[in-house]
């Protein structure tokens, strides 16, 4: 039961970093459409 938590825990780690750098990933976009709108 022990080691369910543990996993749990991690797995809530990994998908919070994972939600973090999709959200980074869409910011970057957002400022490359800018930067493409921009020059065209």
């Amino acid at each position: 039961m022990e080691k369910l938590v543990e996993k749990i825990k991690e797995l809530k780690k990994v998908i919070a970093a994972l939600i973090e750098l999709m959200l980074e990933l869409s910011t970057l976009i957002a400022v490359i459409k800018m930067v493409i709108d921009s020059i065209f």
